[in-house]
């Protein structure tokens, strides 16, 4: 049986919907694409965007489509200095802009 990759940081510049800054977020390969929600989350829901209690995060392509949460960063192809865009999700699982 062979061992997982190690997993190594990803430095990307991020955005939340409805907020007017990015920064720059640390997320790592072995990352869920929900786990890479919530650290882009953790830095402005709550702070510079009002939380929305029992609304999931999504990140989404150029296209507007939301990648699925259960895919790792690796797998998602997502590399070092990309730009994500993360924002909440409605209750249909599309994303609000």
């Amino acid at each position: 049986m062979t061992a997982a990759p190690p997993a190594t940081e990803i430095p990307v510049q991020a955005l939340f919907d409805g907020d007017f800054l990015s920064f720059l977020v640390v997320i790592e390969s072995t990352d869920t694409i929900t786990e890479a929600c919530d650290k882009v989350a953790f830095g402005v829901v709550g702070r510079r965007i009002p939380a929305r209690p029992d609304t999931d995060y999504v990140m989404h392509t150029e296209d507007g489509s939301a990648l699925p949460g259960e895919l790792t960063v690796a797998q998602a192809g997502i590399e070092p200095d990309d730009f994500i865009r993360v924002g909440f999700a409605d209750t249909r699982g599309h994303l609000e802009l």
